[in-house]
């Protein structure tokens, strides 16, 4: 009877959502529910006189401050206690520790030093937590950070406890500092860490952090889950009717820990940087130092940062929300992070962002959509005078639903046209410059076999789609980093390469294998672009998560469209044809689901696919083609609508099913499927 009452809870509508991509059609159900389903452990009725009776479960949760459970696992806690647990609550002692109390749960303070490297020390911690957690008998044990995921899996054991469930929500300090003193711990630590998370649950909040530890063999055993951050309320965040951007002036919210690794020390700069630039902005700065973290800013820095005309201290507030409606931008410039809570509590405000590029920002972060991405640890980068132009865009947003939307001003589509015309006329001039250098390098296709064309054509193609590509998306993106399409240019630049060499030299195909292999690692492993799950693939209700296959699944359907797109290119027109018309679904889709950065992108990549055809494609002006791709070309291509396709489905990936993409590019799938058939037969 109670598993049925937690199935009900968990799948119950809920006010809570978690909109970590920030669009209205991206709407998570909160960490806690899901949680609480994943806690639902099988315990077995116990007979007594003939009566069947079913012991209550007890649930622990154990955090490293009582701050942490009560602003983050308070709905969790809550949750399980209506499902029919008991629960109980650990942590150091804290001023929150009464209103946890206060709520009604039994709380238990157990201090301990979270930085602590004492052997003795520790041993002493261990033995304390497992004679408390002998005390409570829980059966299910639910912990957070690192020291208490280390410490509490081993004293769950211990009592023997029926479900272990360990919420890694960030690397923390020993991953991301380079300290020599904590590099000298990191291998005894991911020993241990692979010892305590054995045969348990273990819940990232971004997918570099579970292939980190994939990577380094910490999970053997262990049942991943992958749960977006730990929840949003959007009836207490959501956007401001009202709101202006055109305030002076502009104030800018850092609302964190006081940490060096949450980019301190690049926030302050940046704010000098834009006093002396004149930039007209107050840095306003909510948080206290964590006095247990080794990379809390020292109370003397923070007295001098005070000076600075330009920034404001507000200390610890709990009242975000209003914090949230007097700000103009929110900024998070983190060396590294699990799903930072801030970015989603502002980004259903519908507040523009500015983040750096790292794992936990960039799940939230649309580059371009609702925020800009920025390197790490560079406040010139924070403090360009992009903050302007990003305030007047936002001025045009409106949210539609409750969570933040994109900016669709007149600017943005003037933007779209103006650069794929540029793609457009720039193909078409780096044609007619190249054909005749092409013919005087052999870079030339010859009548033979299955080629049954008239004369040497150039096989130019590529290299002019590519060339006006790439310098259009340059020009665009002159003023802002072009992380988010750094591979996309990587990858199709490989690609043109190879294609070249094999149109002139007749490379070996194992050789233009590995250079397509390369270009695919540097779409899914260096620029993060790869299918992580193909949803209810097979209708059954389920969501098919790829896991530790992600990767290498990305780079088999690469390596299969590459060369779909490439044995279509055997008709004047076919391959361009394909190519245009399955981008300008993607493109259309991109329109639908407000992703303004990939639409930009996608359409100065159309409008040189459209010069190409001007020379390729057959008409009652031009009986047959001037112009081919070439290898070259129809390589690029293919990873280009690779690219597209991947990098759409992730980023809309609660809105449009995996199979919905598969279909956008089925017809040079199913025509290579065709022609391998009949080379087979053949």
């Amino acid at each position: 009877m109670r598993l049925a009452t937690v199935r009900s809870i968990s799948k119950r509508p809920s006010p809570h959502f978690c909109p970590p991509f920030a669009t209205a059609k991206h709407r998570f159900l909160v960490e806690e529910r899901s949680r609480a389903e994943s806690m639902q452990g099988v315990w077995r009725p116990s007979r007594v006189d003939g009566v069947t009776q079913t012991p209550q479960p007890t649930a622990l949760l154990f955090a490293n401050t009582d701050w942490y459970l009560y602003n983050f696992r308070l709905p969790l806690a809550r949750a399980l206690r209506d499902a029919g647990y008991r629960v109980h609550l650990v942590s150091p002692s804290g001023v929150y520790a009464e209103r946890l109390c206060a709520d009604g749960f039994q709380w238990h303070a157990f201090d301990f030093a979270r930085s602590g490297l004492n052997p003795f020390g520790e041993a002493a911690t261990l033995a304390r937590l497992i004679a408390l957690y002998r005390r409570i008998r829980p059966t299910h044990c639910h912990h957070f950070t690192v020291k208490c995921v280390l410490y509490g899996s081993l004293a769950a054991r211990s009592v023997g406890a029926r479900r272990i469930i360990n919420a890694i929500t960030g690397l923390g300090h020993v991953f991301v500092s380079g300290s020599r003193r904590i590099g000298l711990i990191r291998r005894p630590l991911l020993w241990l860490y692979r010892l305590c998370l054995r045969g348990t649950d273990v819940i990232f909040q971004n997918d570099d952090d579970r292939r980190a530890f994939a990577t380094a063999g910490l999970l053997e055993r262990a049942r991943v889950h992958l749960i977006r951050g730990s929840g949003v309320d959007v009836e207490r965040f959501r956007p401001e009717p009202a709101r202006r951007f055109d305030r002076s002036p502009i104030s800018i919210l850092f609302a964190s820990r006081l940490l060096w690794e949450k980019g301190m020390a690049e926030l302050i700069e940046a704010a000098r940087i834009m006093r002396e630039r004149g930039v007209s902005a107050v840095v306003r700065i909510a948080g206290e130092p964590d006095a247990g973290n080794p990379s809390a800013v020292p109370i003397a820095t923070l007295r001098s940062w005070r000076d600075l005309p330009n920034v404001e201290f507000l200390g610890h507030r709990d009242d975000v929300e209003r914090l949230l409606a007097q700000a103009d931008i929110v900024v998070l410039p983190s060396y590294r992070e699990g799903t930072p809570r801030i970015l989603l509590e502002a980004a259903a405000a519908g507040l523009p962002l500015i983040a750096t590029d790292v794992p936990g920002c960039r799940e939230v972060v649309r580059y371009n959509d609702n925020g800009i991405l920025v390197p790490v640890r560079d406040e010139r980068a924070i403090s360009r005078n992009r903050v302007r132009g990003f305030r007047r865009e936002s001025g045009s947003r409106r949210d539609t639903g409750g969570v933040c939307g994109t900016h669709q001003g007149v600017m943005v589509y003037n933007t779209i046209v103006i650069h794929a015309a540029l793609a457009f006329f720039g193909t078409i001039s780096l044609i007619v410059l190249l054909r005749n250098t092409a013919r005087r390098m052999s870079l030339v296709d010859h009548p033979s076999g299955r080629k049954q064309h008239e004369g040497a054509v150039p096989v130019v193609g590529g290299i002019a789609i590519f060339g006006a590509f790439a310098f259009s998306a340059l020009l665009v993106t002159q003023s802002e980093p072009l992380y988010p399409f750094r591979s996309l240019l990587g990858g199709m630049g490989l690609l043109v390469f190879a294609g070249v060499l094999d149109d002139m030299h007749d490379l070996s195909a194992l050789a233009k294998l590995a250079l397509q292999c390369a270009a695919a690692l540097l779409m899914a492993a260096w620029g993060g672009v790869y299918v992580l799950q193909l949803g209810d693939l097979f209708g059954l209700g389920g969501n098919l998560v790829l896991g530790n296959f992600a990767i290498p699944f990305t780079v088999i359907c690469a390596l299969g469209l590459i060369n779909a797109l490439n044995m279509t290119d055997g008709i004047d027109g076919l391959a361009g044809g394909l190519t245009f018309i399955s981008m300008t679904a993607i493109a259309i889709l991109c329109y639908a689901l407000k992703l303004s950065s990939h639409l930009l992108m996608i359409s100065i990549l159309i409008g040189a696919v459209v010069g190409f055809l001007c020379f390729n494609f057959r008409h009652p002006f031009r009986p047959r083609a001037d112009v081919f791709l070439g290898d070259a070309g129809s390589m690029a291509l293919g990873f280009a609508l690779c690219w597209f396709t991947v990098g759409v489905a992730r980023a809309a990936e609660s809105a449009v099913p995996a199979i919905v993409m598969v279909w956008i590019v089925a017809v040079p799938l199913l025509d290579m499927v065709v022609v391998i058939l009949r080379r087979a037969q053949a």
